[in-house]
């Protein structure tokens, strides 16, 4: 099997015609991935220094929350409305659905959005995009130790 075959696809329409190719949606509407970072891995560490001392104690408080930035397209006669679908998903409240080509799909808020072009654009636009994941524990009861323990 290639490794092409595990990446998740999207059907995209490309000047009239509708493909399969490797790329990512939110909330339903595909976009093609030009490059993606994954940032924010590890854990969250807090330092506390013992007092009257030199002594210090890391506290591990969980894993930090991944952020998927990604710089994406649209191409074709249809892209600019492409753009204007991806821009209201990205502005709609709540989460929605992401297929990352790489990272496969989760539910996601769009953080951050920024929509670029320039004068060569006919027919091209592009997009600086924020997502990070919904709680893993969506909707599990919430739980608070109010006495630190």
């Amino acid at each position: 099997m290639a490794a092409i075959d595990n990446l998740e696809k999207v059907k995209i329409t490309v000047d009239g015609t509708t493909i399969e190719c490797v790329g990512g949606s939110f909330k339903g509407v595909p976009f093609f991935v030009n490059e993606h970072d994954r940032e924010g891995g590890g854990r969250n560490i807090v330092t506390k220094l013992v007092p009257f001392s030199s002594n210090f104690v890391h506290e591990d408080t969980g894993g930090k929350v991944p952020v998927y930035r990604m710089q994406i397209f649209f191409i074709g006669s249809e892209c600019y409305q492409a753009r204007n679908n991806f821009i209201a998903a990205c502005d709609e409240e709540g989460v929605g659905e992401l297929i990352h080509p790489f990272y496969g799909k989760f539910r996601a808020d769009c953080t951050d959005l920024t929509i670029r072009g320039d004068r060569s654009g006919v027919n091209y636009c592009t997009a600086e995009v924020v997502f990070e994941p919904k709680s893993s524990n969506e909707g599990a009861a919430g739980r608070k130790d109010l006495a630190g323990g």
